[in-house]
């Protein structure tokens, strides 16, 4: 799959996200449904009650649409099965949220992914290759970091650590959700890295994915 075009997956999970608009906007739409699928893996991994009071209160508003949201869930998780990319990242820019909203602007993949490989290039061979992306965004960096050392014969999932953060919660929710269902260990929250680089006032606290717990159990 060509990651600069529009699988069928992404173009319905658009389609479906423009559709569910009109007393919350799209934006609104996006934002609820990436925090709402984001909370719920974090709490599967380490329960925490103020996300659960959230998550409810959220799901409360879109009672109506609830399994609209579960089939978005769905789409998102067999996207990620075509391949690794930034899949949140793109559909946030596809439904023009970047420059409509904050100004706020995805790295497109491809350009991601050229980073990654001359990183690699020019890293020794590592037990344990640690990566922090103090502006991580959907997470566009880490997993095609993560791609390259797979392309390398490299096991990310063993071999790879990654700390992310973002001073904006949606981009905090983008990049934990990409990083859980690719198994990449990481630590993700919301900061001002400049002013709170380890996440003291973090609004979301530390979200671990998965694979980050299993490996640190091992």
């Amino acid at each position: 799959m060509s990651t600069g075009s529009m699988s069928d997956k992404k173009k319905k999970i658009i389609e479906m996200i423009q559709k569910m608009s009109g007393e919350y906007s799209v934006y609104q739409i996006f934002d609820d449904w990436v925090s709402m699928f984001a909370i719920a893996v974090a709490n599967q991994v380490v329960f925490d009650q103020d996300r659960e009071a959230a998550y409810n209160q959220l799901a409360q508003k879109h009672k109506d649409k609830i399994e609209k949201f579960i089939e978005l869930n769905g789409l998102l998780v067999d996207a990620m099965e075509e391949g690794m990319e930034d899949i949140l990242g793109y559909i946030y820019m596809h439904l023009e949220l970047g420059s409509s909203r904050t100004g706020q602007f995805f790295t497109p993949y491809n350009i991601c992914r050229l980073m990654a490989q001359m990183a690699l290039k020019k890293a020794p061979n590592e037990e344990l290759y640690n990566c922090n992306e103090p502006s991580c965004g959907g997470g566009g960096n880490i997993i095609a970091f993560a791609e390259a050392l797979k392309n390398k014969g490299i096991n990310y999932q063993v071999k790879m650590r990654a700390t992310c953060q973002d001073i904006d919660i949606r981009a905090v929710y983008m990049c934990y959700l990409q990083c859980s269902f690719y198994g990449i260990p990481a630590i993700v929250f919301q900061s001002d890295t400049l002013r709170d680089p380890e996440g003291q006032t973090s609004t979301t606290g530390k979200l671990y994915t998965p694979q980050f717990l299993i490996n640190m159990a091992m």
